[in-house]
């Protein structure tokens, strides 16, 4: 019977060493997904904060071509008035 002990203990100590290198890979599997989520995080932070940016120029674009829309507008009124004048 102390045989058959000892052969189910070295068993049983065989599977937890195996159970303990599968807990240590997966955990490293999860490490890395963490931060590889952390990146992609970053990564998408920073894509949003330049998206931000080019909208903000982009208005800042448009409103410049509105009020040069709106000067030439007035210039052309401003001749429209001075021919009717004359």
């Amino acid at each position: 019977m102390s045989g058959r002990f000892n052969k189910i203990e070295e068993l049983l100590y065989t599977c937890d060493i195996q159970f303990l290198g599968q807990r240590i890979v997966l955990v490293e599997i999860l490490k890395s997904e963490e931060t590889g989520m952390e990146d992609r995080e970053g990564s998408i932070k920073d894509q949003l904060k330049l998206i931000a940016q080019l909208e903000m120029q982009k208005g800042i674009d448009e409103d410049e071509m509105l009020d040069m829309t709106l000067k030439a507008i007035e210039i052309v009124n401003i001749a429209d008035m001075a021919s009717e004048k004359d």
